[in-house]
């Protein structure tokens, strides 16, 4: 897994960990994300997928990049 902090963003890449998991399901269930943290990133958009704002039921592939916003 690489791990880059870009700014105020964190991006992750190369996680096979969450290839076939939707967004939400890899956050609350592998990662165990609380819920209150989730529903923090959903309302100020601090989720992207491939640098791109993405639905919550995005399906996750091993080649993406997941970026969280630090703040």
């Amino acid at each position: 897994m690489l791990t880059v902090r870009k700014g105020e963003w964190i991006e992750f890449a190369g996680v096979s960990a969450w290839c076939g998991q939707t967004l939400e399901s890899f956050l609350k269930e592998t990662w165990g994300a609380p819920k209150k943290w989730i529903h923090q990133l959903r309302m100020e958009k601090g989720v992207k997928v491939n640098g791109e704002t993405v639905s919550w039921q995005t399906v996750l592939q091993k080649r993406d990049r997941l970026q969280l916003w630090l703040y």
